[in-house]
């Protein structure tokens, strides 16, 4: 860009007679050669971000659906609201799946448009809108598996509204990050994704064998009915995981998925593991491994249900030997 003179008659009203008046800003049009330069040509980069766009927090991901109106409250939902996720499968199972969810962007929802004259009009949503998440890596999972297999339905849940604690009807699932493997463990994660169905809950690889850790990723939920462990990658921590959450919780049933399911056999036996998956099963495999663990799980619920209705009562069973001690028979006497 240059400075040059131009007739006074030709001047553009608010021309800009220095670059100094636009300091720091970028331009928003295409600008043309022999153009006279105006303010309106140029704007601060922090006016350009959308208005109807938040931040996501760092390291999340940000993840779209796209859903009826119907199913985001009538399309009233903006940038920065926190929703509940529910998520659909059947005719008969509908869970709160993720809570306070963060939204960053909704195209398509209600709006409110201003005229030339400062008059405000509401303009109805769209039939379908297109909704973006700010979720963690396996939220993230959870949102992608739900809209491409389930329904979803959101609700406008404000950041100060109590947490639930949601009962799972079907065991949700601990597994290892696939990726450190090359990929080996998505056909895996995708039989178990497929047996479970909406209760399916992917978790990050422990850190510790703390059960406190890994049920700290819950969102409030108890601890599961089922939980089923990824043992392939490191099978020590696996097996000390296991044997603290047979002692902290013992109403858990235990799976175990391990590359070498008879090596491992009698050492998860003993800390707790109900049945060892081989990493290799097919669906059908999964399929039964989870309906033994799960009948297993809704008994001793059952017969825990059974017992805090009844009076608490106790035995004492002592036994001791039916013929007491021999008595030691005296010695015949001797001749001299």
């Amino acid at each position: 860009m240059t400075a040059d003179d131009v007739p006074a008659a030709t001047v553009v009203q608010g021309a800009l007679t220095s670059l100094e008046d636009v300091s720091g800003e970028v331009t928003i049009t295409a600008l043309y050669p022999g153009e006279q330069l105006v303010p309106g040509r140029f704007a601060r980069p922090e006016d350009l971000e959308p208005d109807d766009e938040v931040q996501a927090p760092e390291g999340y991901h940000q993840i779209t659906v796209q859903l009826p109106t119907t199913r985001v409250i009538g399309g009233h939902l903006a940038a920065g609201d926190t929703v509940g996720f529910f998520v659909s499968a059947g005719e008969t199972e509908t869970q709160l799946t993720l809570q306070k969810v963060l939204v960053t962007r909704v195209q398509g929802g209600v709006s409110v448009v201003e005229d030339e004259e400062g008059n405000e009009t509401t303009e109805a949503a769209a039939d379908s809108l297109m909704v973006t998440l700010a979720v963690e890596a396996p939220d993230a999972k959870l949102v992608a598996h739900a809209a491409e297999f389930h329904g979803i339905w959101l609700s406008l849940e404000p950041d100060d509204a109590p947490r639930m604690r949601p009962v799972p009807s079907a065991p949700r699932m601990c597994s290892n990050d696939p990726h450190r493997r090359g990929g080996a463990g998505l056909d895996v994660e995708a039989a178990y994704a497929q047996a479970v169905g909406v209760a399916y809950m992917p978790l990050p690889a422990p850190e510790s064998e703390a059960p406190s850790d890994l049920l700290g990723r819950l969102n409030g939920a108890s601890a599961p009915e089922v939980l089923v462990l990824d043992a392939r990658e490191d099978p020590e921590l696996a097996l000390s995981l296991a044997a603290r959450f047979s002692a902290e919780h013992p109403d858990t049933v235990l799976l175990m998925i391990a590359d070498d399911a008879e090596t491992l056999g009698l050492r998860a036996m003993r800390v707790g593991v109900k049945d060892l998956v081989p990493s290799d099963a097919d669906e059908h495999q999964v399929e039964q491994a989870l309906g033994s663990a799960v009948q297993l799980a809704e008994k001793l619920t059952a017969r825990h249900a059974a017992a805090q209705d009844q009076e608490p009562t106790g035995r004492v069973i002592t036994v001791v030997s039916p013929k007491g001690v021999p008595a030691r028979r005296p010695s015949p006497p001797t001749s001299p």
